[in-house]
């Protein structure tokens, strides 16, 4: 977005997860390209799609998000349920169930014998 470059496009109404959409196209001076679609009323994200072309196959390739069942949690309107797409295929799909924010956080948090340490066998 900073680059001056950045091409912004408007696309209309579309509908994502149920909701009407607005879809927004953002191309990179290196014609990268993503997609976002928002909540026409929140302007929450509903869905964020990456295509990109096969440099084996010079086929497109699709890689998409979508972000539904949205609750605020201190302060922050959190989607609870995640799905990713590959393709046209649902290849991962997670459902949250608590979400915390500016927790604090060990020191030895991201050190991997540590985490280890805590896992309960």
């Amino acid at each position: 977005m900073k680059d001056p470059n950045t091409i912004l496009v408007y696309e209309g109404q579309r509908m994502a997860e149920r909701h009407l959409a607005d879809q927004v196209t953002l191309i990179s001076p290196q014609n990268e390209s993503v997609t976002i679609l928002m909540d026409s009323q929140t302007h929450l994200p509903l869905r964020r799609v990456f295509q990109w072309r096969d440099p084996e196959y010079k086929d497109k390739n699709t890689d998409a998000e979508e972000y539904d069942d949205y609750h605020v949690v201190q302060g922050f309107p959190t989607p609870f349920t995640i799905t990713r797409f590959k393709g046209d295929d649902m290849v991962r799909q997670y459902y949250v169930v608590k979400v915390s924010y500016n927790l604090a956080l060990p020191a030895d948090f991201w050190d991997v014998d540590a985490a280890s340490r805590r896992i309960k066998r």
